[in-house]
């Protein structure tokens, strides 16, 4: 069941933020954003990444212990 978990999370991570990350990407660029949001999104990109893997983690942890 750990590893279910494991695999839902990693899915969730792998899938639906790629699609949200080129989502902004496609609107960014229809817009002909300036160096600034483009700056912004990139900056935006990597910190979110870190949060998501570390808020699945914290939830995984915490779903375990109460197991």
């Amino acid at each position: 069941m750990k590893g279910l978990k494991t695999a839902a999370a990693l899915l969730a991570i792998f899938i639906s933020f790629p699609i949200s990350i080129y989502i902004r990407y496609s609107l960014l660029a229809a817009v002909h954003a300036d160096r600034l949001l483009w700056f912004l999104f990139w900056v935006d990109v990597p910190v979110t990444i870190l949060l998501q893997v570390i808020v699945r983690a914290i939830e995984s942890a915490n779903k375990d212990d109460s197991a």
